[in-house]
């Protein structure tokens, strides 16, 4: 996918931060991805999707771990 893609752009937006138990975390976050083709592209091939996406985080050692990601298209 990055060899296809000159670039690769994340907005990212948190949508919820819960902490069910001290050392664990639940957030939802909406991605928007935007690339532009590599091969003979211009400026304006670009392309774009948005997606909801569910973490589970647990923190190990001081660090804050992902456990488990799920992600699918937004709805629109």
């Amino acid at each position: 996918y990055f060899v296809a893609h000159q670039s690769i752009h994340l907005l990212t937006r948190v949508d919820a931060v819960e902490l069910p138990y001290r050392d664990m975390a639940k957030v939802s976050l909406t991605v928007g991805t935007l690339g532009r083709e590599a091969a003979g592209a211009n400026a304006f091939d670009v392309a774009g999707d948005v997606y909801d996406v569910e973490l589970e985080l647990e923190l190990e050692d001081g660090e804050w771990r992902v456990t488990r990601a799920s992600w699918r298209p937004a709805a629109r």
